[in-house]
């Protein structure tokens, strides 16, 4: 059966009913026919009204502006939860459903209000990496890259990473792991702690640099 939107080309609006309080949810009425239905910010945003004139292309803007409403309460609750780049917020949003053109306006909002932004979210992540010291550089590198960051922001922010940095946590990496280790002969000491610093994504020159100085 067609809706009501469908059969007339203007609609008045003839109540509003709050159907999902905790939701913040709104069914519109014309004539007692269910027309939709919205979210709180859907119903300010038109400023919607007992009594108010619908021609049946407001019905299709309003329909739009709910799904992009919807959408974004959505990415909210994910930015509420952490940090996100805007690959994997993208990424999340298509699993639930939510069309490509909506998504790409959720984004575009987010990132003007400032709720997203990856080179801030990229510079925070290499920082912290640097503090918890068990991670080099290539492995930062990676796990950024799999989370679909973009290179160029990566490299600008592993600049803070150099080497006087690495060298520290490479030798406070290599002292944890040597006190394990019950290695006697030198070299395949120094091949045990070379390989477990490459694991963890340190470059050769400066891994090779902490482990002979600390011989």
């Amino acid at each position: 059966m067609p809706d009501q939107a469908t059969m007339n080309p203007t609609c008045t609006i003839s109540r509003i009913e709050l159907s999902a309080p905790r939701r913040k949810m709104y069914s519109v009425y014309a004539h007692d026919t269910h027309l939709f239905d919205i979210s709180e910010n859907t119903l300010v945003h038109f400023a919607l009204r007992k009594g108010m004139s619908l021609p049946a292309e407001a019905i299709e803007s309003i329909k739009a502006y709910q799904a992009f409403d919807e959408a974004r309460q959505q990415a909210l609750r994910y930015l509420n939860g952490r940090p996100h780049l805007e690959s994997e917020l993208s990424v999340k949003l298509i699993r639930k459903g939510y069309d490509k053109v909506i998504i790409h306006k959720v984004l575009d909002y987010l990132r003007d209000k400032g709720f997203l932004d990856d080179a801030r979210y990229i510079e925070q992540f290499v920082q912290e990496a640097i503090r918890a010291g068990k991670s080099g550089p290539l492995r930062i590198r990676q796990k950024l890259l799999t989370k679909g960051a973009d290179r160029g922001l990566i490299d600008t922010a592993l600049l803070a990473y150099d080497d006087a940095f690495q060298e520290e946590a490479c030798r406070l990496l290599v002292q944890k792991k040597r006190a394990m280790l019950r290695e006697t002969d030198p070299k395949s000491l120094r091949n045990k702690l070379g390989a477990f610093l490459q694991n963890k994504g340190f470059l050769p020159h400066i891994i090779y640099k902490v482990i002979d100085s600390d011989a």
